[in-house]
């Protein structure tokens, strides 16, 4: 009949069993003809390979995808295709995920029909609670219904060996797990996901031991080695700690003091940084005080000048190389964030500062500071203000500037010359009331040409706080390190990492007092550093100054950028602008405390040498590879955690130098497995690959294979053709509403050849239930290779 040609296991009956085994069977049945009889059983490794497919596509999938996640792959900041469509080209993996899904599911799901039709034919048979296992498998709840359980300890009653139930049963159950796992699984391997990714950096060394790095203590001795004496060296040589007053003198002079929020990022631009300065601002006693942190210059400095070098190490690897391992150095050009990251200390100060009624310097004696603890809050106090003696401070500090002068008899008063006498003051006191803080400052602003003086006391609480400084940048946005002069043009972030440090806004935070946080004691003397008088030539005038042209140390002169009617005039001293106070001294604190040990790091190139040589651009401001001797490239930058790329200079004493490291960073889409449940769904697509392999195998050893019954309608139809159970049987009995009985769902079904199920010269074949499978007739086993109605 030309019927059977559709059967055959030739080339035309090839395309069909593949269709048909990758679900496209509808495109072989769309002709309406008479049913034709059919070869139940196949012996044929063509076709036993053409209903493989159902394997080979998803297995080949998920072992591409598990290979690329396993070893990584590095996308960057777009996938690949057309810019601008991440969203579609989401929604198309979306998709493609789920379609894996599905094949996943459908390749377990011939595995079991498979063993289901292998019992049916042999004399095992197949508890009719298990029949349906290979449609029922992928949902959940199968695994806790009757059906399954009582098909369970029914199929262990079977004459079967137990090895072989075993065998059926651990494979539902691991078809259960995959089918569950298969959507989350083939999603987490297949879509890509913006990930970090650790690409080396290095070890670099710092001139200095940590006390010289990060002082606890400062004095006139710390900068004795360094000439901080004139005005060009006080306002423009980094090291010296006044260096920040023109840039902050120009912010203050044309920003406002108020604030919609509580934590701002301000980035301030010197000749030597460009640093972001993180500040509160004080919202009442007991809630949030004033706090300042940045970043520590010198660290700063030599970490942009490897972050240039590692930056140029990538771009050798893209030109000169053209790949970087398993990634593309384009692509790794293209992350959406470049972090290069070092582990150090930023300095942090907080100042509080209240009013007090009207006082005059040649008669003051003690005033009353705000108590600052070191691990509470302003407000927190458990205690009154602090008393002190400031008459000796006062008149120290203003004899030396030659403001107050001593009379033959002993007693004090304003110098009478012209233009002596700045309009605010402000003068260092020492404080012995706490073991951790022994600053403070009177802060004072002239009434007009009298002596009377509107004051302020502030107490300074400055500590060196664990932070990690960082760089981070998009596509394309770092600036080239100025080797030449030191200079920072990319901005140096800092995160605090001090227990509760992310919490400095909340009410709840209290300064913490632990290995995290160090205190500084600052000295008066250092303070001259800090806030030098500097010629009435080298500072602006300020409009709201009445007294222009009068020699005003560096605080002084910001802290006149405070418009004046913040200062209010009469009795009432809560008018005083202490926010402002507040925040113009901190700034000029943590700023001065950053450069601490810049004195000892003039230069971040002293650092280099081998693979990196002087360049000739920019009058030799840029450093570039010497391509002679490229292995440290490989070095720099690497996979993973940094190594030791420089050895340390000459020049430097290893006893007393510090050991810093960068580790770089790039975050961008990436394919790869970062925690256990990305592992857990590499290995649930293994396991699936494994089983399909191992079924393919099989099947093309045997080279027997069927499609039969792997359909509910077909297996309703067989259900049709074959008789039900004789009285004598006695099994599925009162069953067409439906089954209640453990006994029923136990029963074994078996298919076999029968002739009066056949059609014409054909045998048919039947379904039976009951006991006969154990001792059946081996005629009616069906057979490879024969024709069935």
């Amino acid at each position: 009949m030309a019927t059977y040609l559709e059967s055959k296991p030739g080339f035309i009956g090839l395309p069909r069993n593949f269709l048909r085994a990758i679900g496209l069977g509808i495109f072989t049945k769309l002709i309406q003809r008479p049913e034709p009889p059919k070869l139940l059983i196949r012996k044929s490794r063509r076709v036993a390979l053409a209903r493989s497919s159902v394997h080979i596509l998803p297995a080949t999938i998920s072992i591409v995808l598990i290979y690329i996640n396993l070893s990584g792959r590095f996308i960057g900041s777009e996938l690949e295709g057309p810019q601008g469509q991440d969203s579609l080209k989401m929604a198309l993996l979306q998709v493609a995920a789920k379609l894996q899904e599905l094949l996943v599911v459908g390749s377990m799901g011939t595995i079991i029909f498979h063993i289901i039709r292998l019992r049916l034919f042999s004399n095992d048979g197949i508890p009719l609670g298990l029949l349906a296992s290979g449609w029922s498998f992928s949902q959940l709840s199968y695994f806790w219904s009757g059906e399954f359980w009582s098909g369970v300890l029914s199929l262990f009653h079977l004459p079967s060996s137990r090895l072989k139930s075993l065998g059926l049963v651990l494979l539902l159950l691991l078809s259960g797990i995959l089918a569950t796992m298969a959507g989350p699984a083939a999603a987490i391997i297949m879509i890509p996901r913006i990930m970090d990714l650790p690409v080396g950096g290095s070890v670099f060394w710092l001139n200095g031991t940590e006390n010289d790095l990060w002082p606890t203590v400062l004095d006139s001795s710390y900068l004795a080695d360094h000439d901080c004496s004139t005005p060009d060296k006080q306002l423009y040589d980094p090291a010296c700690p006044s260096s920040h007053f023109l840039p902050l003198h120009q912010h203050y002079s044309n920003a406002p003091l108020k604030f919609e929020t509580e934590l701002i990022q301000l980035d301030l631009v010197d000749p030597q940084m460009r640093k972001a300065v993180y500040f509160t601002v004080r919202q009442g006693p007991g809630v949030i005080d004033t706090w300042f942190y940045t970043a520590h210059a010198p660290t700063a400095a030599v970490q942009d000048a490897l972050r240039d070098l590692h930056m140029k190490a990538l771009l050798f690897l893209k030109y000169r190389v053209g790949h970087f391992g398993r990634h593309r150095p384009g692509s790794l050009e293209r992350a959406v964030s470049k972090r290069y990251e070092v582990e150090t200390k930023s300095p942090m100060t907080r100042t509080v500062c209240r009013p007090l009624p009207d006082i005059s310097f040649e008669t003051v004696k003690t005033l009353m500071f705000p108590p600052v603890k070191l691990d509470e809050k302003f407000g927190d106090k458990k205690d009154g203000y602090w008393e002190v003696d400031v008459e000796k401070p006062v008149r120290d500090y203003l004899g030396r500037r030659r403001i107050l002068i001593q009379e033959g008899n002993g007693t004090w008063r304003l110098n009478p010359e012209p233009n002596t006498i700045p309009s605010l003051i402000a003068i260092p006191v020492p404080l012995d009331k706490d073991e951790n803080f022994k600053f403070g400052l009177l802060v004072a602003r002239r009434q007009g040409e009298t002596n009377v003086w509107w004051p302020a006391t502030c107490t300074l609480d400055a500590r060196w706080g664990d932070s990690r400084s960082f760089f981070e940048f998009g596509d394309r946005s770092m600036r080239f390190h100025d080797f030449h002069r030191g200079k920072v043009s990319n901005l140096v972030q800092t995160d605090l990492q001090t227990t509760n440090g992310d919490n400095i806004l909340s009410p709840y935070y209290h300064p913490p007092n632990d290995e995290t946080i160090t205190p500084i004691v600052l000295h008066p003397d250092w303070y001259d550093y800090l806030s030098p008088v500097i010629p009435a030539g080298f500072i602006p005038d300020h409009p709201d100054s009445p007294l222009r042209g009068t020699n005003r140390s560096t605080l002084e002169a910001l802290l006149e950028t405070i418009p004046g009617h913040n200062w209010k005039t009469g009795d009432d001293p809560g008018g005083i602008d202490t926010e402002g106070l507040e925040l113009v001294i901190s700034m000029a604190f943590v700023d001065g405390l950053s450069r601490c040990g810049n004195a000892l790091n003039p230069s971040s190139g002293m650092l280099l040498g081998g693979t990196w040589e002087k360049g000739a651009l920019e009058k030799g401001t840029r450093w570039e590879i010497n391509t002679d001797h490229p292995d440290d490239v490989w070095r720099l930058f690497k996979l993973g955690e940094p190594v030791e790329v420089f050895p340390p200079p000459a020049s430097l004493e290893p006893e007393r130098s510090t050991r810093m490291v960068m580790r770089v960073t790039f975050t961008g889409y990436m394919m790869a497995a970062e925690n256990w449940f990305d592992y857990l769904c590499v290995v649930a697509m293994m396991v699936h690959a494994l089983a399909a392999l191992i079924h393919t195998v099989w099947l093309l050893w045997r080279a027997e294979t069927s499609e039969a019954w792997d359909s509910i309608p077909e297996m309703i139809g067989l259900a049709q053709r074959s008789p039900p159970p004789s009285e004598e049987e006695a099994c599925l009995d009162n069953i067409g509403a439906g089954i209640a009985s453990v006994r029923n769902l136990g029963e074994v079904a078996w298919v076999e050849v029968h002739e009066e199920s056949g059609c014409g010269s054909l045998d048919g074949l039947r379904m039976r239930f009951g006991e006969g499978v154990r001792n059946r007739d081996l005629k009616g086993v069906p057979k490879a290779e024969e024709w069935y109605s």
